[in-house]
């Protein structure tokens, strides 16, 4: 299956109501995301274009979890453990940079 199928299934889930298929959606694009970006060595690095990839991934899912704490809080706990995995994950995907301004609009005390 192509990235292009695995984005539209991925952007399917994460536009559905219920929390079941949100929630799918996010660990499919964090999976993707980490799949495009893994360093396996020397020999096979990760390609511009996969780097690019991953970080639009990552940045599709958060866009699509704007505004409903559970999602962006799930996705906050799924990046959190792709990077804490013992896969190298790319520098530049490391430090895509994922804007987070609704989590402090959250009613809930941190």
């Amino acid at each position: 299956m192509s990235t292009d199928s695995l984005r539209m299934v991925i952007r399917k889930q994460l536009s559905s109501p219920n929390l079941k298929y949100k929630r799918m959606g996010i660990i499919g694009g964090v999976t993707l995301a980490g799949r495009l970006s893994r360093v396996v060595g020397p020999e096979t690095p990760s390609t511009p274009a996969q780097i690019k990839s991953a970080q639009d991934v990552i940045l599709m899912v958060r866009q699509l979890c704007e505004g409903q704490p559970a999602c962006e809080a799930f996705l906050a706990d799924e990046l959190a453990t792709m990077l804490e995995a013992p896969t190298t994950i790319h520098p530049e995907v490391r430090t895509t940079r994922i804007p987070l301004e609704s989590i402090s609009q959250w009613d809930c005390p941190l």
